[in-house]
């Protein structure tokens, strides 16, 4: 096999089923990069991660000072 592919998720939050890359990420062709600033979801994510699979809690901008509104709801 040659090397991975390597995929970005922005949100990686499980809320909606699987990814789009669920089958190539089993299939050992991704290496995934998750980013999710739910910390519960994040926790969800690292319990049942695989060996390919990273996860940070964060989020990402523009580079430049934002005003961020965080709500309740999840997802």
């Amino acid at each position: 096999m040659g090397e991975k592919i390597n995929v970005v998720d922005i949100g990686a939050n499980p809320i909606d089923g699987y990814p789009p890359y669920f089958k190539m990420l089993k299939d050992g062709l991704v290496r995934l990069f998750g980013f999710e600033p739910q910390e519960d979801a994040l926790n969800k994510l690292i319990r049942m991660k695989g060996d390919s699979e990273n996860y940070l809690l964060m989020w990402l901008g523009m580079g430049k000072e934002r005003f961020f509104i965080s709500v309740m709801l999840r997802g």
